[in-house]
């Protein structure tokens, strides 16, 4: 089948590209022999909509993969960014395909840090939930969010499960990125 486009097929395809990879590279560090352990669990993002490389933007084959297995190793926003530029200089403007998994990812590093076990984007509304140990600051959480026109529905508090449902004319995606990163930045105490 066709890996790296948007015909994948077989297991890739049932699970997400981004889920198998993780899987794949779980099972290498295993068959090494390395502790996975210490790592926290990255956040598993689910994002409505098309999320990869087009054809249309990325011809080649190995060029794609390449990118795929850097954007798959990524371990903060700030190579992210990197990857971000070097694909606009490389190859232009950033189609909507290749934005929402630049922008699942970039979910995926930040919600990994702020203690995220799952993350589910829809068009109009999200599903988050915190890890079992996670205690995110909620008051920053909430204004984060409503700053950025996403309405907060707490669903369970322990551990905490959040519904955001989007209240303004902004796509939810981008907001919900944004929001998070500015929660991110804001420093503990």
């Amino acid at each position: 089948g066709n890996l790296l486009g948007a015909s994948q097929s077989g297991f890739a395809q049932a699970v997400g590209f981004d889920t198998y990879q993780r899987l794949l590279e779980r099972q290498v560090r295993r068959m090494r022999g390395e502790d996975d352990a210490s790592a926290a669990a990255p956040t598993q993002v689910n994002v409505e909509g098309e999320a990869y490389l087009p054809d249309e933007y990325i011809a080649g084959a190995d060029q794609k993969m390449n990118l795929y297995r850097r954007i798959a190793r990524l371990e903060n926003t700030q190579a992210l960014d990197s990857v971000e530029e070097e694909l606009r200089d490389r190859f232009g403007p950033i189609p909507p395909a290749a934005n929402r998994l630049l922008a699942a990812v970039r979910l995926r590093l930040i919600g990994t840090r702020l203690g995220v076990e799952w993350l589910r984007v829809s068009e109009a509304d999200a599903r988050m939930n915190f890890g079992a140990g996670s205690v995110p600051r909620l008051a920053l959480l909430s204004d984060a969010l409503t700053d950025r026109q996403i309405a907060v529905e707490v669903r369970r508090t322990q551990p905490l499960s959040l519904r955001l449902v989007r209240a303004g004319v902004e796509p939810l995606l981008p907001t919900l990125v944004a929001a998070l990163e500015l929660l991110e930045n804001v420093p503990s105490g």
